[in-house]
């Protein structure tokens, strides 16, 4: 299990990005927005400070 949890956080961290050019023919399902701005929500943030 830690082995596991481990390799999860190393490939998260791994193949971490910042995109500045996004392709705007690309389709994106609404799920897929949702579940992303979900998980947005809990990331930690400057001074705690959420604006919703």
């Amino acid at each position: 299990m830690e082995n596991n949890l481990s390799d999860s956080f190393q490939e998260i961290v791994l193949k971490r990005r910042s995109n500045r050019y996004y392709d705007q023919t690309v389709q994106v399902p609404d799920e897929v927005i949702q579940r992303s701005l979900e998980r947005a929500i809990l990331s930690p943030n400057s001074s705690n400070m959420q604006l919703w």
